[in-house]
């Protein structure tokens, strides 16, 4: 994430700029320093670039029952590169194989049990690993999750998100899956550079209000929108899809969540 002013005639604001494509590819993993952390959740993103995205990272921490599917998928793994061990395990461990703990402590990971369950694990998570970020000067959060299966679920990681604005503002906490990357856009103008093959092929994207009324201006999308008040009960920008510039601008007025489709045949 870069700001900078933006002098377009769309804002006058501050512009938040935010190039996906560093998350997406094994070389722009190269770009960033991040966090990774893997949820309770199928891991269907290709093997390769799991393996890069996990072993790159400067801080890898599972989840509770997740830390049972990462041991599954790198015990699995064809390849033939070493699988780094989690730095951390965190949550209230009712999801957990014994098993897998007893491992877990073995290759002297810190193993932190988060048993609060007014939230989520995940939220514990984010909580537990703020130190560690600051300490490192890391503010990019790349969370390793598919979208699709428990909506309860679903929609708690996105209250994760949501959440962490209370206690975590300066942090980037992307959702990662096998065919989508997901985000909060904060109030406020952003541009979103968006990558040549996802164009062409014309995936779908989405601005998506939750919990609250948002007023959205937007560029380069198909259905753009120019002081829209989106709400649930009311518009809410879903199914949309790119105009073909290689850039879509956003303001708006709360916090949105963006979602883009990156699954290219």
């Amino acid at each position: 994430m870069e700001n900078h002013v933006n002098n377009s005639s769309l804002s006058q604001e501050i512009t938040t700029n935010w190039s996906p494509e560093k998350y997406l590819t094994v070389s722009g993993l190269k770009e960033e320093d991040y966090a990774l952390v893997v949820l309770n959740r199928p891991i269907n993103c290709e093997e390769n670039f799991v393996i890069e995205l996990w072993n790159s990272a400067q801080i890898r921490l599972t989840v509770d029952g997740g830390t049972d599917r990462w041991l599954n998928f790198s015990s699995k793994s064809s390849s033939s590169r070493k699988i780094l061990p989690p730095d951390m395990v965190t949550g209230d461990f009712d999801s957990i194989h014994p098993e897998t703990l007893t491992t877990m402590k073995s290759l002297n990971c810190d193993i932190i049990r988060t048993p609060d369950q007014n939230e989520t694990d995940f939220t514990k998570a984010i909580r537990e690993l703020k130190p560690r970020l600051n300490a490192r000067n890391v503010e990019t959060v790349i969370v390793l999750a598919e979208t699709s299966g428990r909506l309860d679920q679903i929609m708690a990681n996105i209250n994760t998100l949501f959440k962490a604005q209370t206690f975590s503002p300066e942090l980037d906490i992307f959702i990662l899956s096998s065919d989508s990357l997901s985000w909060l856009l904060s109030p406020g103008h952003h541009s979103i550079t968006i990558p040549r093959r996802i164009l062409d092929q014309k995936l779908w994207c989405s601005v998506i209000p939750i919990g609250r009324k948002c007023v959205v201006t937007s560029r380069g999308l198909k259905w753009n929108m120019t002081g829209q008040t989106i709400q649930f009960g009311g518009i809410v920008s879903t199914s949309n899809t790119y105009s073909g510039l290689d850039r879509v601008e956003i303001t708006t007025s709360d916090h949105v969540l963006w979602c883009m489709g990156t699954k290219v045949d």
